[in-house]
């Protein structure tokens, strides 16, 4: 009996830490001008992005002045930066036959929190 309750209370104690852990994640929300919403996860050095096929979460470097990101599908690649002293994003974009494009636009600090997923 005791050892059934010493898991119960270690499995309450481990979910709890789990939420409390994403709850206290240091995400950085971004309304671009190009790329939409943005989010920045700083713990975890990824950045999310809605596609249309729907949120990606993608590993980011991250330093004092930069983040950079890449996507690549089936043979086209997209690569993202936005200088964190301006707020300029840029793509550039990669496909058969080399440069595909360039865009940019500006960030600035949003207040749309990550959407919550189900599972």
């Amino acid at each position: 009996m005791t050892g059934r309750r010493f898991a119960v209370g270690l499995a309450a104690i481990s979910a709890f830490l789990a939420f409390a852990s994403q709850a206290d994640a240091d995400v950085l929300e971004l309304d671009c001008t190009y790329g939409g919403q943005i989010w920045i996860d700083m713990d975890r050095s990824t950045a999310t992005l809605k596609f249309p096929d729907g949120l990606k979460t993608l590993p980011a470097q991250i330093s004092a002045t930069e983040i950079v990101w890449s996507r690549n599908d089936g043979g086209w690649g997209w690569d993202f930066s936005v200088d964190r002293t301006t707020g300029r994003i840029n793509m550039d974009q990669t496909g058969p036959g080399g440069s595909h494009g360039h865009s940019d636009g500006t960030c600035e600090k949003g207040t749309t929190p990550l959407p919550a997923t189900k599972f």
